[in-house]
């Protein structure tokens, strides 16, 4: 599960520069009024979600048979056991970093998406002059 979150989250990462530069395109061709409100709260939800980020956790089973709190989503930074040992090593400044960075920008994603269906439209509505 780790893994597939660690995967996830570079994927995310990767994408998200392209879903900036689309969004700020979009931006300038008129969209929806839905859009266009989304558009406004992209940095208020980013920053709740980068905030959140540092408490997100996900729940896994130990080989030797304890439970596991892995603290980062997507990025693990830390670990905490069943008996509230933690475990914290270098990558954990870097991967919190991560993390913040992938959730402040994460709502970007969505709009990126949507903006698909906005300029589909846009092409298919639009009427080309005839020829004279």
């Amino acid at each position: 599960m780790t893994l597939l979150f660690l995967i996830i989250g570079v994927g995310i990462l990767a994408m998200l520069p392209v879903a900036w530069v689309s969004n700020w395109t979009v931006v300038s061709a008129d969209p929806p009024a839905q859009w266009r409100y989304a558009w406004r709260l992209r940095w208020p939800i980013g920053i709740a979600f980068g905030i959140g980020s540092v408490f997100m956790f996900y729940p896994v089973h130990g080989t030797d048979d304890m439970w596991y709190r892995i603290y980062g989503v997507p990025f693990p930074a830390h670990v905490v056991d069943e008996h509230g040992l933690d475990y914290v090593g270098c990558p954990t400044p870097l991967s919190m970093i991560m993390n913040f960075v992938t959730w402040l920008f994460f709502p970007h994603l969505p709009l990126w998406i949507s903006s698909f269906v906005f300029r589909c439209r846009k092409s298919h509505n639009e009427i080309v002059a005839p020829l004279e």
